[in-house]
């Protein structure tokens, strides 16, 4: 009898191996659900590596597929060895990912292959019900195989769910699932209505060569985003097979159209050269929507436009930072473009390591017009919060001092006080103004609190006229510099909680000519 039947050792971490009949290996699929024991893991570059009985070598993970429970996890000790459910996927290269991981909260026993489905029928006054999936739609399910939770929970709420289950055989072949767990509860949260020009992740699910459209799915929306061949990334818009562009993970901008449908633009690749999955014992390519310039790139490349008279040609500049995307280089410096079409990478005018040499005639009027930008002078003073004090900061009242007051030199515990002039956590560096002081003084991203040194400015509170105490550096050839800055904040009686301290901006004190 069992010769036409498939005898497979299914792997299991938990359980061991152990023989399943799993019917025919003609009419069976090809595996897609794994379980696997987190092996390594890298918070700071976005992915790690699951190790999975059976499977030679290790499967690559991006931090985006974590379950919601793991993935703002900044130790990995936190995530280390962890038992993972995962979907398997073999990219063109041959490469393999893992996909929409789970982690297996409960201890799993019992026999199985895992895989997972949806609820086909369940009958909540009897206590059982029936999953649909790869096998078929009749796998037999009790209600205690179900998360605690969801133990009252009706067949209209558990069709909704994907969720993940055991799958073994009765006498007769009958199959039957136990240890059920639930896929991507956070999908179902009710997310925030799009407003347009967001930038969002997602997964190219279809694409229609000959008819040049396709669509993306993204976890922040709850529709797939349409898209046309011109949107996608340069290197996948020639494709004239589907199976070269859908599986692609990319960033793209959202765009609201008249009938309010959504679609994709300025699609781009996350990871760079189709490297999808690093190779261990290579150095990993970083999935670009993981990775962000590290310090002492973005130095290195200020002290290179330093040396080149503050500026240079775009194509030379990324022949000496090759990999680099533009969108990265513009959060740091500025790209200009002269009269004839070329475009130069240039030091921003504020910016503490430009050197002071005159810029060629033909970018004079664009980089002054950079310059006004940046003036605070031209900003009203009602850009500040409304929580702003009118008062003046403490201790920096201007009035006569006394001749006998004795000159204080600084050093630890002796620190001046001044005021955020304006911060940009897009480019990472700001400056800090001090009352008479005539020169402002430059710090770096690093200086702040480690929890204010995020760079996307739509979650970081504003830190322009937030009173700050700080260490100040005056032997910087470039000028007055800081690399450690203290916020400090004032309490709310009304709210019984601490907020930042904000105060009106010194006046720019007059420059001798």
């Amino acid at each position: 009898m069992l010769s036409n039947l498939l005898l497979t050792v299914l792997p299991c971490n938990l359980c061991g191996d152990v023989p399943v009949v799993i019917g025919d290996p003609c009419s069976q699929p090809e595996p897609r659900v794994a379980v696997g024991i987190v092996t390594s893991y890298d918070s700071a570059k976005g992915f790690g590596f699951l190790k999975v009985d059976g499977i030679q070598g290790d499967v690559f993970f991006a931090r985006s597929e974590l379950p919601p429970e793991l993935r703002e996890e900044d130790k990995k000790e936190k995530v280390i060895h962890k038992v993972i459910e995962f979907e398997l996927q073999k990219k063109s290269d041959g490469k393999l990912r893992a996909r929409k991981l789970l982690f297996l909260h409960r201890n799993l026993e019992g026999v199985g292959q895992r895989t997972r489905g949806r609820v086909a029928k369940y009958h909540k006054d009897k206590g059982y019900g029936f999953l649909e999936c790869e096998y078929g739609d009749n796998v037999f399910f009790l209600r205690s195989s179900l998360p605690k939770d969801l133990n009252e929970a009706g067949f209209e709420e558990l069709s909704q769910l994907e969720i993940s289950f055991q799958i073994y055989f009765k006498e007769q072949g009958k199959p039957r699932a136990q240890n059920l767990e639930i896929v991507g509860r956070e999908r179902r949260e009710e997310r925030p209505q799009l407003q347009g020009g967001e930038v969002l992740i997602g997964e190219i699910v279809t694409f229609e060569p000959g008819k040049g459209f396709g669509f993306v799915r993204s976890e922040s929306c709850d529709e797939d985003v349409y898209f046309v061949r011109p949107e996608l990334p340069a290197e996948l818009a020639g494709a004239e097979r589907k199976e070269e562009v859908v599986g692609e993970r990319v960033e793209f901008e959202v765009k609201i159209m008249t009938d309010g449908k959504l679609r994709a633009q300025q699609m781009s690749r996350l990871f760079p050269d189709g490297d999808s999955a690093p190779s261990r014992g290579a150095e990993p390519a970083e999935p670009a929507e993981l990775s962000e310039l590290e310090d002492d790139m973005v130095q290195e490349m200020a002290e290179y436009l330093a040396d080149c008279g503050n500026g240079q040609d775009y194509g030379k500049f990324t022949n000496q930072f090759p990999r680099v995307k533009k969108r990265k280089i513009e959060r740091h410096f500025d790209i200009i473009t002269d009269e004839g079409g070329r475009q130069r990478v240039v030091l921003p005018p504020d910016h503490p390591q430009r050197v002071e040499e005159p810029l060629p005639d033909s970018l004079v009027g664009e980089a002054e017009a950079k310059e006004e930008e940046r003036r605070e002078d031209d900003i009203p003073e009602d850009d500040l919060p409304d929580e702003a004090e009118e008062s003046r900061p403490d201790g920096m009242m201007v009035e006569e001092v006394d001749p006998n007051e004795p000159a204080i030199p600084l050093g630890p515990g002796v620190q001046p006080v001044g005021v955020i002039r304006d911060y940009d956590p897009v480019k990472g560096f700001g400056f800090i103004r001090c009352e008479q002081n005539p020169e402002d003084v430059f710090f770096p991203r690093t200086a702040l609190p480690k929890s204010f040194q995020g760079s996307d400015d739509k979650e970081m509170p504003k830190l322009k006229g937030v009173q700050v105490t700080f260490e100040l550096n005056e032997s910087n050839s470039r000028g007055p510099r800081s690399d450690s800055v203290t916020l400090l904040l004032r309490w709310l009686q009304a709210d019984r909680c601490w907020l930042l301290k904000r105060v009106t901006i010194p006046p720019r004190p007059a420059r001798n000519r």
